[in-house]
């Protein structure tokens, strides 16, 4: 899921910013039974990787995230008009192979915006929770990265080396996808 702000504009400001839209992703993901796999706050548009089963509420999540953000946003900034460019995007994953490849595009976007040159950098996002085991409320788990190794340490070694390998083809991604 990708949600931009209008006219590319930032929605994140700030720590704080990413903080409460953090806070809301957390409240609103138990209440509609969502589950979130991966994410990354950039500037401008959040990116989450999120499960769905039989009794998600998907619609109702991202109408209540990005009102109540919306909300927060115009408090905050005395802010009048449109935050979002629209309706936010979906992309399905067909194949949960392609989970893991998914979370990875994910959390190398800052990467890939040249803001900063390793995910480790960028504070807001997954990759702190897969890559170091930095307990992260939001996220759960999935197979694919407990399949990556027995232990955590493991596991997490694994993760970084699989995340840190470019992909020649993650350029042609962003612009299919138009998110970076």
């Amino acid at each position: 899921l990708v949600n931009r702000g209008n006219n590319r504009q930032q929605l994140f400001n700030n720590d704080t910013d990413k903080l409460r839209y953090y806070s809301l992703l957390l409240e609103l993901k138990q209440e509609n039974s969502i589950s979130i796999f991966h994410y990354c706050l950039m500037d401008n548009h959040p990116h989450l990787l999120v499960w769905l089963n039989n009794q998600s509420k998907l619609s109702k999540f991202m109408k209540q995230l990005s009102l109540s953000y919306y909300s927060y946003y115009t408090k905050t900034y005395g802010y009048t008009g449109h935050l979002w460019q629209g309706r936010y995007k979906s992309f399905w994953i067909q194949e949960e192979s392609y989970l893991l490849e998914c979370g990875r595009y994910i959390e190398r976007n800052p990467v890939r915006a040249n803001i900063i040159g390793n995910p480790k950098d960028w504070p807001w996002s997954s990759y702190h929770h897969y890559g170091f085991g930095k307990e992260r409320p939001i996220l759960d788990a999935h197979d694919l990265y407990l399949n990556l190794g027995e232990a955590p340490d493991l596991r997490q070694a694994a993760y970084r080396d699989y995340v840190l390998q470019a992909r020649p083809y993650e350029s042609l991604l962003d612009k299919q996808f138009q998110i970076a």
